[in-house]
């Protein structure tokens, strides 16, 4: 259930006048009931590619379903976000970063931040004149900070002038103890859920593309993009020799040259850990799709439900989803993690480790954005 709920409009670029203004996102966002505590989610994200065109819908449903935090001594082994009670915290505008773009702003009785921010060069063509060979994409962010226990969580998305979206999760805290021996060090294991719509999702394929190379192959590598899982319910595992990334493809939207509209989603990661207490095999997939609902039609509560699906597979074909990515880091105590003199989990802060996904655009558009 929703305690407040904020719609945002925003065109690219940020300084054009509305005539010359031309890409846009629309955004929902919503502080929900999750788990043990309040949650940020992006209920709707709606991408304009041109300024006259049509919205069209990309996200629905989109939160940080889980951060678990084993400890390598075996204990504790914390589910930070179903089980630590925690909410947002109240943001206050030193919280803000400096003007960029435009000012920034809090909502939702100041416990998420709305930013505009440069977004490093969206492109940069060297044939040119240099008075117009490159372009700096633009972004707005939507942040709030959950906590838990002696964590806390900052949640930000990322929305991009060329409809690339980005989704991170920050760690930062008081230390849970005072040791700085290798028991005390531990994971922040995120899983993200989220539906990826192009429009329709029942009319939107996913599919995993691999990059395949070997000796046998000598110089020569290939792309295979092959429907996830055999396209059905269930669990794969990131190969970065692979580059593994998920390809969602709309089987009804083209764009004017032809081709599906599809996103790719890439996991930029630390690695891939695994846990192997009670209950732990869903860490053992970096990615998961499922259907919305079991086969007895009851809501999936958490990431710790999902290996369910392996049991008995159904076909994702022509059918509402939801994606889960798994993505996290380690944090090995160290100096900088507390005050001046000894270990003393009460003083100093351990520095925000970010881990995260990112969406982007394949032939969405035509050509490529905002060129010239």
């Amino acid at each position: 259930m929703s305690d407040c709920s904020e719609v945002i409009e925003q065109a690219f670029p940020v300084s054009a006048s509305p005539a010359d203004q031309q890409t846009a996102w629309k955004i929902e966002l919503e502080v929900v009931q999750w788990g043990a505590g309040d949650m940020l989610q992006i209920k709707h994200a709606d991408f304009r590619k041109e300024r006259s065109g049509p919205w069209i819908r990309i996200l629905d449903n989109c939160c940080l379903a889980e951060m678990f935090v084993p400890y390598n001594r075996g204990n504790p082994r914390y589910y930070d976000i179903t089980t630590i009670s925690g909410s947002l915290i109240t943001l206050h505008a030193n919280d803000l970063g400096p003007r960029c773009l435009g000012p920034g702003r809090l909502c939702c009785s100041d416990r998420v931040a709305v930013e505009l921010h440069d977004g490093q060069n969206l492109w940069i063509d060297h044939y040119r004149a240099t008075d117009a060979h490159s372009r700096r994409a633009e972004e707005f962010q939507i942040w709030g900070v959950r906590t838990a226990g002696n964590y806390v969580y900052l949640i930000l998305y990322t929305f991009r002038s060329d409809g690339t979206v980005g989704m991170r999760v920050g760690a930062a805290a008081h230390n849970h103890d005072s040791s700085v021996d290798d028991t005390s060090s531990h994971l922040h294991l995120a899983a993200w859920r989220l539906q990826v719509v192009l429009g329709d999702i029942a009319s939107t394929d996913v599919n995993v593309v691999r990059y395949k190379s070997s000796a046998a192959q000598a110089e020569v590598a290939t792309t295979v993009v092959e429907p996830f899982n055999g396209g059905k319910e269930g669990g794969i595992t990131w190969v970065a020799e692979e580059l593994t990334r998920l390809r969602f493809q709309s089987r009804d939207m083209m764009n004017t040259k032809g081709n599906n509209v599809c996103y790719d989603l890439l996991s930029p990661r630390h690695g891939s850990a695994r846990g192997y207490g009670p209950n732990e095999e869903w860490t053992r997939k970096d990615f998961w799709v499922t259907l919305t609902s079991k086969p007895t039609y009851a809501d999936w509560k958490g990431i710790i439900e999902v290996p369910e699906c392996e049991a008995s597979p159904r076909s994702l074909y022509a059918q509402p989803v939801y994606t889960w990515v798994v993505s996290g880091l380690v944090h090995r105590p160290r100096d900088e993690d507390f005050g001046p003199i000894g270990n003393d989990a009460s003083k100093g802060v351990a520095i925000t480790a970010w881990s995260g996904i990112e969406l982007h655009p394949r032939n969405f558009f035509a050509q490529t954005p905002l060129y010239p």
